[in-house]
Order: C-alpha cells, then sequence, then structure tokens
C-alpha cells in the first residue's frame, strides 16, 4: 500500500509523489486512508471467510502483501500460503 500521509485528514499518498517524482505518480496520487483500509478489510473478510475469529490488523498482517490502488479499483495481493502461516512459540 502507499505510504499513508501524516496530516489531519489521513491519505495514502503515490509512492512516487513521496519519492519527490510527481511526474511519473499516476492517476491515482491521493485516496482517503479510512476508506481504502474499510474496503480492503471488507474485501478480505469475505475472500478468505475465516471461520476462529481474527482481528482486523492480524487479518491483513497474515493474509495481505500488497494493495494497488487503481483508479477503478483496488487490487489485492494475498500473501503466499506458506508466508500465511502464524508464527508457533
Amino acid at each position: 500500500m502507499p505510504a499513508r500521509a501524516a496530516s489531519n485528514t489521513d491519505n495514502y499518498l503515490s509512492s512516487a509523489l513521496l519519492q519527490g517524482m510527481a511526474g511519473s505518480a499516476g492517476s491515482v496520487r491521493r485516496a482517503p486512508a479510512a476508506d481504502i483500509e474499510a474496503l480492503v478489510v471488507r474485501s478480505v473478510r469475505e475472500h478468505l471467510k475465516p471461520v476462529a475469529p481474527i482481528d482486523d490488523r492480524s487479518l491483513i498482517d497474515t493474509h495481505v502483501a500488497r494493495v494497488e490502488v487503481q483508479p477503478e479499483q483496488l487490487v489485492i495481493h494475498f500473501a503466499r500460503a506458506e508466508d500465511a502461516r502464524p508464527s508457533e512459540g
């Protein structure tokens, strides 16, 4: 997911903008963090249908490798199955 900006209204910013390459930034330069996070959590829960209770943060940390914000959609890249197993100990 692009880096989250610290401001009064949290947004995710294009990684190109954060690296000072505004000309390389795509058409989605800034997106409301709360909206994106809610959509990602809802989509992951609907896709995985977890049986055991799991909090949102753990769900995302365990199962999501990356999220791409595109003009008309979010693309969620899931972690590989062997990477998604909770650590024992």
